[in-house]
């Protein structure tokens, strides 16, 4: 595989990550979701483990349809920063996509008849 195809490997760099979720913040205030998500999780290259950016990006993913991805950030940022300011929304964001991310698993097998 070509090294592009791989991804670039970023070092830890907290500023970056930090201009990476103000980008993100513009995005999402836009509408443009993918944008956001695109921005969080180069965030999240930057500075793994972030619980702003973690949170922003499955609120981002729960916007674009994406209910798995959005319940995984929602969990892990409770992981991360379980008093932290989002929880409160962070556990919200778990209770309204728990359904919908069952919602969204392959579809029933056609009952014969």
């Amino acid at each position: 595989a070509d090294e592009s195809e791989l991804g670039e490997f970023h070092p830890f760099d907290p500023h970056k990550a930090a201009k990476c979720i103000e980008v993100g913040d513009y995005y999402f205030k836009e509408g443009n979701y993918r944008g956001a998500i695109s921005r969080y999780q180069e965030a999240l290259d930057w500075k793994p483990r972030d619980a702003e950016a973690t949170y922003k990006l499955g609120e981002s993913q729960e916007k674009n349809g994406d209910y798995k991805a959005a319940l995984s950030n929602y969990q892990d940022y409770i992981k991360i920063l379980p008093k932290g300011p989002y929880a409160a929304k962070a556990q919200q964001g778990i209770d309204r996509v728990k359904s919908k991310a069952g919602a969204t698993a392959a579809p029933p097998a056609p009952k014969p008849g």
